[in-house]
């Protein structure tokens, strides 16, 4: 179980109001929220790369991270890519997500969606506990949404935990748990069935959402 208890973090401003929050292991996670609501930092937080300001957080086991930006090198192939990262685990490279034909491109000349796919691919394969995938399905195509989905969903029937950020409905809908941050504090941790049951709950999502935003 990945444990955040009490976790501030502030730049010019307050980005995470003490937040507490439990990711199991099986469990799908979803972190919603407004551009600004400290979605992205609180997962840099959860996978170390950053110190929050108080507070701890505690992940026994191995994580697979997908930020947002893919952390590529553009100006070498798919294949290069692949290689340096296995070379880096002492692993065997692993070319079975991709064709012989996009092996051999640059990642610049790359579709978002084989991006995504090749970062997805690099975080996953030294395996993992948890998987954390910061906004995975933004400006994707419809066959690449559902590979993000495919993959949510298996990590679960693994047993793996998934931790992911979405302002997508559908995406939110595949997920346990969802919690929804409103200007870095927590307006609603809880089981994401019990949310989506409830009248109007699209309204209520974007209305949160929809009122961070404008405090932008």
């Amino acid at each position: 179980m990945i444990t955040l208890s009490n976790i501030s973090k502030s730049y010019k401003s307050v980005v995470l109001d003490n937040i507490s929050l439990n990711c199991h292991k099986g469990e799908v996670f979803c972190i919603a929220g407004a551009n600004g609501s400290g979605k992205s930092t609180l997962l840099s937080i959860m996978t170390g790369l950053i110190k929050p300001d108080s507070g701890s957080v505690v992940c026994p086991g191995r994580i697979g991270y997908v930020p947002q930006d893919n952390g590529l090198f553009e100006n070498i192939s798919v294949k290069d890519n692949i290689d340096f990262w296995a070379k880096a685990r002492n692993q065997k490279s692993d070319y079975s997500f991709f064709s012989e034909r996009d092996l051999k491109k640059k990642v610049a000349h790359l579709s978002a969606g084989i991006k995504k796919k090749l970062s997805i691919h690099i975080a996953v394969s030294s395996g993992y506990d948890f998987l954390i995938l910061d906004e995975p399905s933004t400006s994707l195509d419809l066959v690449y949404q559902k590979f993000i989905i495919d993959l949510i969903n298996e990590s679960k029937e693994k047993n793996k935990g998934v931790v992911f950020t979405s302002h997508n409905v559908t995406e939110i809908q595949q997920s346990d748990t969802l919690c929804i941050l409103d200007a870095g504090n927590i307006a609603y941790n809880g089981n994401t069935r019990d949310f989506c049951d409830a009248e109007n709950f699209q309204e209520k999502l974007y209305g949160i959402i929809l009122k961070n935003a404008a405090a932008q």
